[in-house]
């Protein structure tokens, strides 16, 4: 629906598309989970670990600051946002309870992930249940990072973080999938499934804050992952 820049499913509404084009794309999306465009959720994303719990009677989410979300009703689409930083999806198929987390490199160090994790369990999740899918992200190969960067990690990571830092010519380079997976893999989460996709080089599929930095766009649209409950099948034996 979008054009130019924001072609074509851009669904942040934060962006300067059009905000009649943004609607009209996140029903779209709505229509392939048969979701009402009200109950598609997204947050006010700023890199927190706040994570809030929805149901089929909360009110739309654009204005809510948070970075994570969790349900355990059918018919509520929990969407993460994203143009470089990571979405992650979690699910127990057994108790049905879902996540979804906006992961960028500080949230993933501040322990969003592991937040959406406690707020499923709050809801009769069990860890051992949970899997993950770490969807398209920007990669290791194109994510340079500072040195005080690198500081940051080694001052507050729960685990080892000198794994996923790589220097080539000069410079330094993170791979925040990676690091998010072992997160994962460290808070109990044995199920994990990781996209290799890389947002900043695959122009035609992904948008990207980076490359419209570093092509001087001035913005930038938000691809969006989406995860929901199904209704549960009922009838007689």
């Amino acid at each position: 629906m979008s054009p130019g820049l924001y072609a074509s499913l851009n669904c942040g509404h934060s962006s300067l598309d059009t905000q009649q084009n943004v609607i009209e794309n996140r029903r779209r999306v709505a229509d392939c989970f048969g979701l009402d465009a009200s109950r598609l959720h997204s947050l006010k994303q700023a890199h927190t670990s706040r994570v809030v719990t929805l149901d089929r009677s909360s009110a739309e989410q654009f204005e809510t600051v948070a970075d994570g979300m969790v349900t355990r009703e059918p018919g509520v689409g929990l969407g993460s946002l994203g143009a470089d930083c990571a979405p992650v999806l979690f699910a127990d198929p057994v108790n049905r309870v879902i996540g979804a987390a906006h992961s960028g490199w500080k949230g993933a160090l501040t322990g969003i992930n592991e937040a959406v994790l406690t707020a499923m369990q709050g809801l009769g999740a069990q860890l051992e249940n949970i899997q993950a899918a770490i969807g398209p992200a920007m990669q290791q190969l194109h994510y340079e990072v500072q040195e005080d960067f690198r500081d940051a990690f080694s001052r507050d990571s729960p685990i080892d973080a000198a794994a996923f830092f790589r220097e080539r010519n000069g410079g330094l380079y993170f791979d925040t999938p990676g690091y998010i997976r072992e997160r994962l893999h460290a808070a109990g989460v044995r199920a994990i499934d990781q996209s290799m996709d890389d947002t900043f080089s695959r122009a035609e599929h992904y948008f990207s804050y980076r490359r419209s930095c570093r092509e001087n766009r001035g913005d930038y649209g938000r691809q969006i992952s989406v995860i929901c409950l199904p209704e549960e099948k009922t009838g007689s034996a």
